[in-house]
């Protein structure tokens, strides 16, 4: 193990030779004796060696269990990765992680906060749309730790991609989360009720998420808002007719059920008055 960390930290030797270092010491981080070290030397010499090197590194974060993943969110944190090749790797181990450490909460928990980072400061938009993709792929819907990041991406970022991801995001954990604060109804009422507007795919994530809110969050000034927001979107003719249709049927759902009260106060008469006309 020391010869071959002693190989990445020289300059005086080739790209080969290191590149032979970094995966002999990627297969010693898997098992053995000689594990921790490795493992070590990939932490403190490869994170930070060439961009090929760099590459086989990240690989071997995930066989480190818990130090691994804290080292390679830090690398993310601290911006070591000048290659978006090698960043757009780093952010797909990282889903690989999320995905696959159910019974470990420690590494999804690590694994998911660079992500938040990536969102919102990442420049290229497919390392961006990888991060989102992982973020929601990999949280546990039954808290809304990262409704913010995910309601800030649906609102802000350019790419429609991410925003798609962000507005699954979003109707994920309205579903399965009734009971969450009312500040994170809040806002992630705020940001579907823009994404009305916006491409097909994303505008019935956005109805679906309102009608979800206004028809079983256990807050009611959260109810409130959702069915206000599709209420008014019902005259709005700067949405598509599809998105209105829908609209009216997650009102009419929803008035089916016990929140017709609140139903009734949100859809206003000159609302219903101006659907019905047309």
């Amino acid at each position: 193990v020391e010869k071959y960390v002693e190989e990445l930290k020289a300059f005086n030797v080739g790209y080969d030779k290191k590149e032979r270092a970094a995966k002999q010491l990627k297969e010693l981080s898997q098992k053995g004796d000689a594990q921790p070290e490795a493992l070590n030397g990939l932490i403190e010499e490869g994170l930070k060696g060439a961009y090929f090197v760099q590459t086989i590194a990240v690989e071997a974060m995930h066989f480190g269990g818990v130090v691994g993943v804290t080292a390679l969110a830090n690398a993310m944190d601290k911006g070591v990765f000048g290659s978006k090749t090698v960043r757009q790797h780093a952010v797909r181990q990282l889903m690989w992680i999320g995905n696959n450490a159910e019974n470990v909460m420690a590494l999804r928990s690590l694994s998911l906060s660079p992500l938040t980072k990536v969102i919102h400061e990442e420049k290229v938009d497919d390392i961006r749309e990888t991060a989102a993709e992982a973020l929601v792929a990999s949280v546990d819907w039954s808290h809304d730790r990262y409704v913010k990041h995910l309601a800030q991406a649906l609102e802000k970022d350019k790419q429609s991609r991410v925003r798609w991801h962000a507005a699954k995001g979003l109707f994920e954990i309205a579903s399965n989360n009734p009971e969450m604060a009312l500040e994170s109804f809040k806002v992630t009422i705020k940001a579907t009720t823009k994404a009305l507007e916006d491409s097909d795919s994303m505008n019935i994530y956005a109805v679906d998420t309102l009608a979800t809110i206004g028809g079983t969050s256990a807050e009611e000034d959260a109810r409130w808002e959702a069915l206000k927001s599709l209420a008014e979107a019902l005259p709005n003719e700067k949405l598509k007719e599809d998105t209105r249709a829908r609209v009216a049927k997650a009102l009419g759902d929803i008035g089916d059920h016990k929140f017709l009260g609140i139903l009734a106060k949100a859809v206003r008469g000159h609302l219903i008055a101006n659907s019905l006309g047309r």
